[in-house]
């Protein structure tokens, strides 16, 4: 398939991963029998295909490392040199029994073509691994899969490419795989997915293949990668905040709470601006929490026209009736106002505002007036469940969310205003599917509520599988639609102490 892809005129080749063997093994001995001499014939193979075409190649392999058997990513240039090697870090299910974690990640090459990052398997899952190849400028992110769902075709990578606004050019395995037994589960559930594709950096994909083996191939421009605006102009790389990620390398430690099993939550956005939305959003509200709803969250700066202060200085009206809204309930509202410099996420209740989290990222929308920001996330105990605001921009940001989750979070509320597709479509259903967070949000432009899945292999296939493992079940709020309500469930987030967890707070 190398000398066919060459033949069309691809100069950048990416095959699956675990290329020399299928993932699961019965035991480390097997894993160790299967894995590639750094000498070996394989990878000297590799080399030779890389040199006989005069192409860049990428291949994921398990290669012996001394006592270790690790996987790894290589980059073969045009003259069957390895230029990049780098270890594959997380990795899913049973590889964990037979697999040792690397540590080092493999470096962007600077070639002809453009600068290539490489990611593989589990890694695509982790937002950190990919951001932090992004910021050393990496424009195409080359990724290998053997996966038999589709999250990771689907929502991993093409978020990876949007959050970070470069290239994904993703291969993955078809057909059998082995390890059905063991996992106990149908053999028809391991099969992998293919659906291998070239995501543009806006998440989109320029191409996308089927689960027949088959070559996918696109003309790409490398140089789009380069530009990190945001449509309201701002640079979505010149408003991070690395310092305040720092906890996020602390690993989270158990739960010692117990949410509730279920909550109703509501998504509002009213379709008028100034008094008449506040009048419009007091409605809503009143409404859902008579009929028993637990949480409301709206749009930021609902009553502003487009989500952007003017100094109509009505933001006391807005929280006076919110509150009257409530009275008598145990309903909660979020939203966010301007407060003197400062874009302030809040959450009121009918006893008044329970609590405040400033934007903790500017927004090139709100420079007229927002001079200052957050440095922390503040997460708020209500009767179901802990609740973490995320205002704004700052849904943007992974990292915020790997915050939420050592804040040991439940339900995250999200009032924005959604500037690109991505960002509701698999923004943050991406961040549901990693951090294992249920997350409602609401801005003028569309909402919803996305709760976690639950695996069914991880529950011994007891539940039903659809070719996802991970993708949470979303409930949007769109088109015409003002409203929508929805249960959500606050004791699946304690699923997130279960999986491997690995940040590098870049």
């Amino acid at each position: 398939m190398v000398e066919q892809a060459a033949a069309r005129g691809a100069r950048v080749v990416v095959l699956p991963a675990f290329l020399n063997h299928p993932e699961y093994h019965p035991d480390r001995a097997s894993a160790r029998a299967a894995a590639c001499a750094p000498e070996g014939t394989f990878l000297l193979g590799l080399a030779a295909a890389a040199a006989r075409h005069e192409i860049y190649l990428k291949a994921h392999v398990t290669v012996e490392d001394g006592d270790h058997i690790r996987a790894v990513d290589l980059l073969f240039d045009p003259s069957g040199n390895v230029v990049a090697r780098g270890n594959t870090r997380l990795f899913d299910g049973s590889e964990r029994r037979w697999l040792d974690p690397g540590t080092q990640p493999a470096p962007v090459v600077d070639t002809d073509i453009g600068r290539l990052g490489m990611i593989s398997a589990g890694d695509v899952g982790n937002a950190e691994f990919a951001r932090q190849l992004a910021l050393e400028q990496a424009q195409i992110l080359l990724v290998s899969l053997a996966t038999v769902s589709t999250d990771a075709t689907r929502l991993h990578s093409p978020v990876r490419a949007a959050e970070n606004k470069i290239w994904a050019v993703v291969a993955n395995t078809v057909g059998e795989r082995l390890g059905a037994e063991a996992h106990g589960v149908p053999p028809e559930w391991m099969r992998g997915v293919g659906e291998s594709r070239v995501i543009r950096p806006d998440g989109t994909a320029e191409v996308v293949g089927d689960t027949e083996e088959q070559i996918v191939i696109a003309d790409i421009e490398p140089r789009w990668a380069d530009n990190k605006t945001r449509p309201d102009g701002g640079d979505l790389f010149r408003a991070r905040r690395p310092r305040i990620y720092a906890p996020e390398t602390a690993r989270p430690a158990g739960s010692t709470r117990t949410p509730a099993a279920r909550a109703t939550v509501v998504v509002a956005r009213p379709r008028t601006n100034g008094m008449s939305a506040i009048d419009e959003a007091a409605s809503y509200v009143r409404t859902a929490a008579a009929e028993g709803a637990d949480l409301v969250v709206l749009p930021e700066l609902f009553f502003y026209p487009q989500g952007r202060a003017d100094g109509s200085f009505v933001d006391g009206i807005a929280v006076d009736m919110l509150i009257q809204a409530l009275d008598g309930t145990r309903c909660h509202v979020v939203t966010s106002l301007p407060d003197d410099a400062a874009h302030v996420g809040i959450l009121i209740g009918a006893d008044g505002v329970r609590g405040r989290q400033l934007q903790l990222h500017s927004s090139a929308r709100h420079v007229s007036w927002q001079g200052a920001l957050g440095d922390r996330l503040v997460p708020f105990d209500l009767e179901w469940g802990r609740l973490t605001i995320i205002v704004g921009d700052d849904a943007l940001y992974p990292e915020v969310f790997r915050l939420a989750v050592l804040h040991d979070t439940d339900v995250v509320a999200v009032p924005s205003s959604f500037l690109e597709p991505w960002e509701l479509t698999l923004g943050l259903p991406e961040r549901v599917a990693a951090d294992r967070l249920t997350v409602v949000a609401s801005g003028q432009t569309g909402g919803l509520v996305a709760v976690p899945a639950v695996d069914p292999v991880l529950h011994g296939g007891r539940a039903s599988f659809d070719g996802s493992l991970a993708a949470p079940f979303v409930t949007p709020l769109g088109g015409k639609t003002r409203t929508v309500t929805a249960s959500v469930y606050p004791e699946r987030s304690r699923m997130t102490f279960e999986a491997p967890w690995e940040s590098a707070a870049v």
